[in-house]
């Protein structure tokens, strides 16, 4: 008998891997709310801002953050 093997699958945009994992490391503020110090938010794979991340957090809003308020988890 055969054993299936079961594979997490990541999709791939431009070659970013889009669930990469990223902690905020400075309060980041925007006319949509406030991003606060410590937040674990994830990579989403549409870049349209230079120098800006664009990610998604734990309630699922999308915000394109500034590189530097930001490091891998």
């Amino acid at each position: 008998m055969l054993q299936k093997q079961q594979h997490k699958v990541i999709h791939t945009w431009n070659g970013v891997i889009n669930m990469q994992k990223y902690k905020v490391i400075k309060t980041y503020t925007s006319t949509d709310g406030t991003l606060y110090i410590n937040e674990i938010v994830k990579r989403d794979g549409n870049q349209t801002l230079q120098n800006h991340v664009r990610v998604r957090d734990t309630m699922g809003r999308i915000w394109f953050v500034p590189e530097d308020y930001l490091k891998k988890a």
